[in-house]
């Protein structure tokens, strides 16, 4: 091993998966529900986090960067590389999740003013969907081949992949192979980061949600 990560052979891919760093969305209280529809740039802490990163990156060897296209996972791939915005490679499929009506609204409006639509989703957000959007296997669907492939290019080297809470955690659940049903167990601080081994076609997670690099 050298720096903070195991270095791969040329049968292995090893992905760190990042959550974007914070927004004024993620930092709000209660929380406002931020999808594939809202762009908002990070926040000042948000920013803060991503410089860990960069800080915690800058002496590994990283062959590449990529990210949703949503400014969010943009800027925080960007600060985190060290370079432009313009020069992160972006893929449609891991915008955030669709989150319908419920976009720009929190969690306790929601369970107050629709309770059967926020149980169902509660009790199974791989089959249920947010109300008029996506649910999580439908994001699961669209992300995973997506990081697959990437892997699969970037074999004997290690990558970053800059996506979005739902995104990451239906990829975790890919990675882990269990059901969808319990993903929201899973935990995602905005700029933690997941390790995973990707070699013969198969994930195996190294690291959950480490967040040591941001000294908060």
């Amino acid at each position: 091993m050298s720096g903070h990560f195991p270095q791969p052979n040329d049968q292995t891919c090893y992905l760190i998966l990042v959550r974007h760093g914070a927004t004024d969305n993620n930092l709000a209280n209660p929380p406002v529900l931020q999808g594939g529809k809202m762009n908002p740039p990070l926040s000042k802490e948000g920013e803060r986090q991503a410089k860990c990163l960069h800080k915690l990156l800058e002496s590994e060897k990283i062959a590449a960067f990529y990210s949703s296209p949503q400014h969010r996972a943009r800027q925080t791939a960007a600060i985190a590389a060290g370079c432009s915005i313009e020069e992160i490679p972006t893929f449609d499929a891991l915008v955030e999740c669709d989150l319908g009506d419920w976009e720009g609204r929190s969690w306790l409006e929601i369970q107050e003013t629709e309770p059967e639509a926020y149980r169902q989703f509660m009790d199974d957000p791989g089959i249920y969907p947010y109300a008029g959007g996506e649910s999580f296997g439908d994001v699961q669907k669209r992300a995973a081949p997506v990081i697959r492939e990437l892997v699969s290019k970037h074999l004997g080297e290690t990558i970053v992949i800059v996506a979005h809470n739902i995104v990451n955690r239906a990829m975790h659940a890919e990675a882990m192979d269990f059901p969808l049903k319990y993903v929201r167990r899973i935990h995602l601080d905005n700029c933690g980061f997941s390790l995973f081994r990707f070699r013969d076609e198969t994930f195996r997670q190294i690291t959950i949600n480490s967040t040591m690099h941001l000294g908060t």
